[in-house]
């Protein structure tokens, strides 16, 4: 069983009945035991309760100096840079007097280095730490597993801000099976950060559980909106945007704010409130958000994942704008991942199907392909509507019917519904029809009936094409180019262009095979009327 808040009031408690009683050595002694526990849950008491002990009793104490550091860690704290002054002292003199506690005081100062995006820094500490417990074999083995448990939870930290999640969860998983080893908030920090590995890797199950759990190490203690519960509230956040859970996430906003004033989360949670934005339709505030978000991480150090995060979003929210050469660029940025949490394909892929180019996306996607059964369950429903959309316009039929029906039932075991809305709404239109036509089991035919609405797929026109559209349309049928149905119809290039536009506004098409394969459902009748 971990150490509980409950535990770590009652110690404070007795601590300073011995500090009232000016029994200055037995409090700084059971300061000096405890203090790892108390400062992270109560280091404001923490702070105050040591100031009223004269400074000559423990201004050598490293032990002492390192507690008021912590102190600045605690839940809710903003001014996590304060503790750097008391870390350096209190690391100068374990070296100097104390070794066997420069360990414990380097990792906590690791936590700081890192809450404050200096991650070379903290990793730096974290290495030292560690091989000063291989070194100190005179620690009792109580006390140097405690610390093996703190290095494995402040490393997978670190690790996670890299966006190395398979490694991060390894170390976050043995810090957590070595729970009675953590306080309460290090364990509400490590299932929360659990919880978002696990939504950024789409294992959503997995990830409700481990913030489950947090919500119940934290209780009422208002860990969940500090920054040991942050991981948890942001992958809540991606969770409902990926399942279009819209008044979910939009009710986790005001916690993200909360949370989007800590230093180390700030990003992240700006990130999350982007999201939010883009799926609420309010694209141009996502950007903004995504802005804010870079901006917040602009001075961390080395590669910082949440970055690669705010440019998917920036590219998903420009493809979504119809600025394809931004959303390109955008994508630029993205670094997969090694299972393509992030998927740089998928943007690629969209921009070219936009383009008229399904050959082009089939090729963005290889890389996804290559990997297979090892891809990103996140982002490999994204793949599998852009291939199906893909084969689809390039006529191969049953391809496409493979893909989107697998599409069709990861939906289904996952909830996730938001790569539906990315696509060209036309094509998920005609794909959705197409999947009514064929032999589905009952959990995929609800889910059709979810995505299609409670009326049926409308495959008429509201907008119906002119006169002339259908003439231009019918030149189009024909593969002739804007240039030779202007000479032909005895008109200008641009007024072609003109109206090759409303034609594909109304077709809900995005390029002319897309245009003409629309036309043949809609059952269009395609006659050369004079100029």
């Amino acid at each position: 069983m971990y150490k509980s808040i409950d535990s770590g009031t009652f110690v404070l408690q007795s601590i300073d009945d011995r500090a009232q009683a000016q029994d200055y050595p037995t409090a700084l002694r059971m300061l000096e035991r405890h203090w790892p526990l108390l400062a992270e849950l109560q280091g404001d008491a923490v702070r105050a309760l040591i100031t009223r002990i004269p400074e000559r009793e423990w201004a050598d104490d490293p032990a002492i100096l390192a507690a008021l550091g912590a102190s600045y860690g605690t839940s809710g704290s903003q001014n996590r840079s304060a503790a750097l002054p008391w870390f350096d002292s209190a690391e100068r003199m374990a070296r100097r007097d104390a070794p066997a506690q420069l360990p414990g005081i380097l990792l906590h100062r690791a936590a700081t280095l890192r809450a404050l995006g200096r991650l070379d820094d903290a990793a730096s500490a974290i290495d030292e730490a560690e091989a000063l417990l291989a070194e100190h074999r005179a620690l009792i083995p109580s006390m140097h597993i405690t610390l093996q448990a703190r290095a494995a939870a402040q490393k997978g930290m670190v690790l996670l801000h890299r966006g190395r999640y398979d490694d991060a969860s390894a170390l976050l998983v043995l810090a957590t099976d070595l729970e009675s080893e953590l306080g309460a908030a290090e364990l509400v920090e490590c299932r929360s950060a659990l919880a978002l590995i696990a939504a950024v890797s789409g294992e959503y199950a997995r990830s409700e559980e481990e913030s489950m759990l947090a919500h119940r190490t934290a209780g009422d203690d208002g860990l969940m909106q500090s920054h040991f519960g942050a991981p948890a509230v942001i992958a809540e956040a991606m969770i409902a945007v990926r399942r279009l859970r819209l008044a979910d996430a939009v009710a986790l906003n005001p916690a993200l704010g909360v949370i989007g004033r800590l230093p180390e989360w700030q990003a992240f949670a700006r990130y999350a409130q982007a999201a939010i934005s883009s799926v609420n339709g309010r694209g141009i505030e996502a950007l903004e958000l995504a802005r804010r978000a870079l901006e917040a991480a602009r001075t961390w150090q080395g590669d910082v994942v949440v970055r690669s995060h705010c440019a998917g979003l920036r590219a998903t929210v420009l493809l979504q704008l119809g600025d394809l050469e931004a959303a390109l660029d955008a994508a630029k940025s993205v670094d997969p991942g090694a299972n393509h949490e992030q998927c740089t394909a998928r943007h690629i892929a969209g921009v070219r199907l936009r383009q008229g180019d399904p050959a082009g996306a089939l090729e963005a996607l290889a890389s996804c392909d290559e990997l297979g059964d090892g891809h990103s369950v996140r982002t490999l429903l994204d793949t599998l509507l852009l291939t199906a959309a893909a084969r689809y316009d390039l006529g191969s039929a049953t391809q496409g019917h493979i893909a989107f029906d697998r599409a069709l039932h990861l939906a289904g075991a996952t909830g996730m519904r938001s790569p539906f809305i990315s696509l060209p709404q036309g094509s998920l239109r005609r794909m959705l029809g197409r999947a009514f036509d064929r032999n589905q089991p009952a959990s995929v035919h609800a889910i059709l009936e979810e995505l299609r609405g409670d009326d049926d797929i409308d495959m008429s026109m509201n907008d119906p094409l002119s006169e002339r559209e259908l003439v231009i349309t019918h030149h189009l049928a024909l593969d002739k180019t804007v240039s030779q149905i202007a000479a032909e119809l005895f008109i200008s290039t641009n007024t072609v262009k003109t109206h090759v536009r409303s034609i594909y506004r109304k077709l809900e098409a995005s390029n002319r095979k897309e245009a003409l394969l629309r036309v043949q459902e809609l059952g269009l009748r395609l006659e050369i009327t004079p100029g």
